[in-house]
């Protein structure tokens, strides 16, 4: 899981991208979100252009 990063303002939560820009899909991530639970820290969205 050395790739993995805790993305800031997150805690308890591992994520990783998977890959860039493919046609219309902008990008993906997978998480690892501990067993006690995690995530963002406030609640958020991400903004993505085409």
């Amino acid at each position: 899981m050395n790739e993995f990063i805790t993305p800031p303002n997150h805690v308890n939560f591992k994520a990783k991208r998977l890959f860039g820009e493919m046609g219309q899909i902008i990008d993906g991530s997978v998480a690892y979100v501990d067993l006690n639970g995690g995530g963002p820290i406030q609640r958020h969205t991400h903004e993505h252009t085409c």
